[in-house]
């Protein structure tokens, strides 16, 4: 017959994936400390944790924490401490269900991690130190479908995330 066929409507996840805008990015809180013997190179760390807020509905904002620290060789105490956290703002149609809400928490991650990687260098300069650049943010890719086994007993880890990072 002819071309013409029946729009399917939006559901779920494709409804709010599809309407999805990110607002504003904003840094909302910063510190920065070294010790007055602190050179690099040094062994760096950087956690990270995401939550998620509703303001409204369709509204969200979420917050990416960053803390950095930093220790010359084998020593136990950082000499470098940096931490910041950014909010991310977005809009969309729909639900926030758990898969929305690991794609928001993704998305806020690498929204904001060359936010991360510039006030690094940046405020690494003005320490007196040579810039410290950090990498790209890792993603772990897992194929459409996929979902990690979950361990008898033991929770799921939805906020925080650990890697380390190479003084360059």
């Amino acid at each position: 017959m002819g071309g013409w066929s029946v729009p399917r409507p939006k559901t779920g996840f494709t409804e709010f994936f599809e309407s999805l805008e990110l607002l504003n990015i904003a840094l909302v809180q910063t510190s920065a400390w070294r010790s007055e013997d602190f050179v690099l190179p040094a062994k760096v760390n950087m956690d990270h944790e995401v939550s998620v807020k509703i303001l409204a509905p369709g509204k969200w904002v979420t917050v990416c924490k960053y803390d950095l620290t930093a220790i010359v060789g084998g020593g136990d105490e950082p000499g470098l401490r940096i931490s910041a956290s950014y909010s991310a703002s977005y809009s969309a149609e729909g639900e926030l269900d758990d898969q929305a809400r690991k794609f928001l928490t993704d998305n806020a991650t690498l929204a904001t991690w060359p936010y991360m990687r510039h006030y690094v260098r940046s405020i690494t300069s003005e320490m007196g130190l040579n810039p410290l650049t950090i990498g790209l943010f890792k993603v772990t890719f897992q194929p459409p479908g996929h979902q990690e086994p979950k361990q008898q007993g033991e929770p799921l880890k939805a906020t925080a995330r650990s890697r380390s990072v190479k003084k360059k």
